[in-house]
């Protein structure tokens, strides 16, 4: 993705962090803060971005994520909400050798992440997600074709 959309967007959060924040700028460090989705999600929609509400997952990590996107630009981004800075800390220790390495991501079809406290970030485009999953929708039809590429008949 381009480095300076992430950056944009790192920008609205880091700004967010200050407005959901005010207290920060005295003497305690924005990035102690721990950052609730809800909060972030209205930073963003006050920022003029659309967000979609916030899904906490019941995996281990009980992470919340949501969507916002950039109908001006077509940018997505995929926000990752940790309940707190170490179980952030413990994922992002698995998951940034794995994207240095690979072409694995934290999201699938987003790009690289960024971090800041328990907050995860993840870029792509409307464009981008939609050709992905075009393509995952031609790989799953082709699960009825033989090995040649053509279509199997039905048991009679």
């Amino acid at each position: 993705m381009n480095r300076s959309t992430l950056r944009s967007f790192g920008f609205a959060v880091a700004s967010l962090a200050l407005t959901l924040a005010p207290h920060a700028v005295g003497a305690q460090p924005i990035s102690s803060e721990e950052f609730t989705a809800d909060g972030l999600r209205s930073g963003f929609i006050n920022q003029g971005f659309r967000a979609d509400v916030p899904t906490r997952w019941w995996t281990f990590d009980s992470v919340t994520t949501f969507r916002v996107s950039d109908p001006a630009s077509g940018r997505e981004l995929m926000v990752l909400v940790y309940p707190d800075s170490a179980t952030a800390d413990s994922e992002r220790a698995k998951v940034q050798p794995q994207e240095a390495d690979s072409a694995k991501r934290l999201v699938l079809g987003y790009g690289l992440s960024t971090w800041r406290g328990n907050v995860a970030l993840a870029e792509s485009t409307a464009e981008d997600l939609s050709r992905q999953y075009a393509a995952q929708l031609d790989r799953d039809n082709q699960t009825g074709l033989s090995g040649r590429g053509t279509a199997e008949s039905a048991p009679a």
